[in-house]
């Protein structure tokens, strides 16, 4: 693909960050948990940009369980992951962690 080409794409990212209206959620409901489940390769869901949004986006973090799991964007795809994600979230459902 020529120089031009790629460089007259004009592509526009929108991010919606919906972190404040969780933050709301969550002041509003006591009893509201928050599980975030990242692949380390995910490159629309970095674990990193998660992490810096519900660290710094007002979020009561005793009532946030966050993991990282060795895939991409779809965790599931590795069965390795899908089973720690699946072992993951019985126990944030069943409120061991």
């Amino acid at each position: 693909m020529s120089h031009e080409v790629v460089h007259s794409y004009n592509v526009q990212q929108t991010y919606h960050d919906v972190t404040p209206y969780v933050a709301t959620a969550m002041r509003d409901n006591s009893g509201m948990r928050l599980f975030f489940g990242s692949g380390h390769y995910d490159l629309m869901a970095a674990p990193l940009s998660v992490k810096r949004n519900y660290t710094h986006g007002g979020l009561p973090l005793e009532r946030i369980t966050a993991h990282d799991y060795p895939a991409g964007h779809m965790i599931f795809v590795s069965k390795k992951a899908l089973s720690t994600l699946s072992s993951d979230l019985r126990a944030f459902i069943s409120g061991d962690q």
